[in-house]
C-alpha cells in the first residue's frame, strides 16, 4: 500500500483505503446502519465540527460515505479501471 500512495495522486491511494474499509465489516453491518450513517449524503460533512469531535468508530464510515467522487467528470476509462481494480481486490485482497 505505501508504494501505491506514494506514487503522483490520481485518487489511487483513498480508492484503496476505502475498499479496505469496507472489506472488514459486513454486508449486514452496513444494512443495519443504513439510516443512522448512509441515509443522507452531505458534501460538507467535516468541514465544520465541534473541536471535541472524533472520526474514530462508526463516523469514520460516515466520512467515507461522504467522500465527493465527481463521477460527473470521470472519464469511462477511469471508471472501468476503478472497477477492475475493485474486483481484484475483493477477490484476491483477502488471501
Amino acid at each position: 500500500m505505501e508504494t501505491m500512495c506514494t506514487r503522483k495522486f490520481n485518487g489511487e491511494c483513498f480508492s484503496f483505503v476505502s475498499r479496505r474499509a469496507v472489506t472488514q465489516k459486513s454486508l449486514n453491518w452496513f444494512r443495519s446502519r443504513r439510516e443512522t450513517l448512509f441515509s443522507t449524503h452531505d458534501i460538507k460533512f467535516g468541514v465544520e465540527v465541534d473541536k471535541d469531535y472524533s472520526y474514530t468508530g462508526e463516523e469514520h464510515y460516515r466520512g467515507l460515505f461522504n467522500l465527493v467522487t465527481h463521477l460527473d467528470r470521470t472519464s469511462d476509462t477511469d471508471r472501468v479501471t476503478f472497477l477492475v481494480r475493485t474486483i481484484v481486490l475483493l477477490r484476491y485482497g483477502n488471501s
